[in-house]
């Protein structure tokens, strides 16, 4: 389906549903040629023009003299096609209220004098539009109170049909916009007998009011495109066209008059398949589609994307656990930290922060329990005092408060006891030499042996 204004030649996908019955088309990319048929405008107002507003170009009539017209005898070929049912179908936009009486927005006309209408869509005021029909030989007019004044501004699609059958003659107008219908309506008329139009054999075509109205009418608008059916078009057409309004133009690669579908494009509908390719085009679906439908499970695949999910992700749903990781994080816990609950013991290191040094005292242990505890809470250098010891209990105490220097008097000697006792205070001698080794007896006394070293020796 095409979705861009056709530029310089176009050419109509026949294969598209909507396209059946269509008559004559004109749009601004193509200019003053008709598409359908290839013919050229015979007369132009002094100030038509095409303009592009503002991608798309579109017929500028929205100043006097702007209309446009070709001559379509016979209306299509000599077959009379547009003598039954009849439907015209504007892409537009109300630019503001239009110009004069009555000025015509476009349609098939039976010949040059005013008013001489086959099908055509009209101003009949600033919220009102017309539709003008002929059927057999009377020109039938109905007027819709659209109230089109509220859409100046917007794009939309109008269509106008007659329906000269046996059953149901009804005039009907339809706008709608992006794929909605705002407005739908439908008039009857009451004919006898046969209620085709008479073909005049010089019938013409127009983009805006006749030739002889435009000196004094001009319906202030912008026409895009416009296309006349020789069948009823119905409202969902109508906001098909208006969602996609370029889809009744072939691509410009395969237009042309033969079209070679490409392989792989199949619609099985109703009992029997029908294969329908509308031109030949390349489709590249998004990888790995696929759509089941009824009792099998669906799995679908829009397009080819690239699914990154967080790093150890991990669901389990019922009686397993549930194990999440929403992002990638790197978790640091305090150095030493241990908890074992329930009946073993619990060590807890409560420091936080990272790389925590703790300095305990030295040789400090403590056992809880039936163990008896020791502590030790700092290191402490203890100087006793010198030759001190103190034994407690049943043994004696000896105590030396402090280091003394004692001088007995000399030659004293006190045994006490058993054993007598022999005291000499003094011995009066002469003065006399003794040798190194030399001992000597005096008086009954024993031998005493003294030691001398080279001096004189005072023996008491």
């Amino acid at each position: 389906m095409r979705n861009t204004q056709p530029q310089g030649t176009a050419h109509i996908d026949t294969s598209n549903p909507i396209a059946a019955g269509l008559v004559f088309a004109m749009q601004g990319g193509t200019g003053l040629t008709e598409v359908v048929l290839g013919g050229q405008t015979t007369s132009q107002g002094s100030n038509f023009a095409v303009v592009a507003a503002p991608t798309d170009k579109a017929f500028d009539l929205r100043n006097l003299s702007a209309a446009g017209t070709i001559n379509v005898p016979g209306a299509t070929n000599g077959t009379n096609s547009l003598a039954s049912d009849q439907s015209v179908v504007f892409d537009m936009v109300l630019s503001g209220a239009p110009v004069g009486s009555v000025p015509a927005i476009g349609g098939i006309w039976r010949s040059t004098a005013q008013n001489d209408a086959l099908l055509v869509l009209e101003r009949s005021s600033a919220d009102g539009l017309q539709v003008g029909a002929r059927s057999q030989g009377s020109l039938v007019n109905r007027t819709f109170a659209a109230s089109v004044s509220s859409l100046y501004g917007t794009r939309i699609t109008v269509g106008a049909t007659i329906a000269r059958g046996a059953a149901g003659r009804t005039i009907s107008l339809v706008i709608a916009a992006a794929g909605t219908v705002l407005f739908s309506s439908s008039q009857t008329y009451g004919l006898t007998g046969s209620a085709d139009a008479t073909m005049s054999g010089t019938e013409y075509l127009s983009v805006g009011s006749e030739p002889v109205e435009n000196s004094s009418r001009n319906a202030n608008c912008l026409i895009f495109a416009q296309y006349h059916f020789a069948r009823v078009v119905t409202a969902d057409e109508v906001a098909s066209l208006s969602q996609s309004p370029w889809q009744l133009f072939a691509d410009d690669a395969t237009a042309g008059a033969i079209v070679r579908p490409s392989a792989g494009t199949m619609s099985l509908s109703g009992y029997a398949p029908t294969v329908q390719r509308s031109a030949v085009q390349s489709a590249a679906p998004g990888a790995a589609s696929i759509s089941i439908t009824g009792y099998a499970p669906q799995i679908a695949q829009s397009e080819v994307r690239s699914a990154s999910p967080g790093i150890a992700e991990l669901l389990i749903s019922g009686y397993a656990p549930q194990i999440a990781q929403s992002t990638v994080r790197s978790a640091g816990p305090d150095a030493g930290v241990l908890s074992i609950s329930g009946f073993a013991p619990s060590v807890v290191q409560s420091l936080s922060g990272s790389d925590s040094n703790v300095t305990s005292g030295a040789a400090t242990l403590s056992l809880t329990g039936f163990a008896p505890a020791i502590a030790q809470t700092r290191n402490v250098l203890v100087t006793p005092i010198a030759s001190a010891m103190a034994l407690a209990g049943y043994a004696p105490t000896v105590v030396r408060s402090a280091v003394q220097t004692a001088n007995p008097d000399t030659a004293s000697l006190k045994i006490a006891g058993y054993a007598p006792s022999i005291t000499q205070t003094s011995i009066p001698v002469s003065s006399m030499s003794l040798l190194p080794n030399e001992s000597r007896t005096y008086r009954g006394m024993p031998r005493v042996r003294a030691y001398v070293a080279q001096e004189r020796v005072r023996e008491l």
